[in-house]
């Protein structure tokens, strides 16, 4: 049995949802919560394999708190379903509810870098191309 609930708020996600399931590690459950998708995503969630709920208020915290309630694991994790991640490299804390994705940069200029260990095919042949890093002025 699953020791661990990965939940996916989808609005619309169709064309990126695939992705993402098929890079989730076997053994963990899977749970999408469709949010009003008018394109198809609960059917491809489920021909991947995946649990479907549906959360009609609208709003990504609403289809997030759907299914952190939903889940029946000890562990609950939460993943943009279009496989992006929202990291904040700044200085000051960017708030509370962000600064588990906050890496605490120099107050000065600084170089970002990005070192991956054992990295796959993709990588090495060039395939893959990091994501673009976008300067946000606050």
């Amino acid at each position: 049995m699953a020791t661990v609930t990965v939940v996916l708020p989808c609005l619309n996600e169709r064309e990126s949802l695939p992705g993402v399931l098929t890079a989730l590690p076997s053994g963990y459950r899977v749970l999408v919560v469709d949010n009003n998708s008018t394109d198809g995503t609960a059917d491809v969630a489920r021909s991947h394999g995946a649990a479907v709920g549906t959360e009609r208020r609208p709003g990504y915290g609403s289809a997030v708190h759907a299914g952190v309630v939903a889940a029946t694991t000890p562990i609950v994790a939460v993943l943009d379903a279009d496989g992006s991640l929202d990291l904040y490299v700044q200085h000051t804390s960017p708030s509370a509810e962000k600064e588990p994705n906050w890496l605490p940069a120099p107050a000065v200029a600084f170089n970002l870098a990005m070192r991956l260990y054992s990295p796959k095919a993709e990588v090495l042949d060039g395939r893959w191309v990091p994501p673009a890093i976008k300067r946000i002025q606050q």
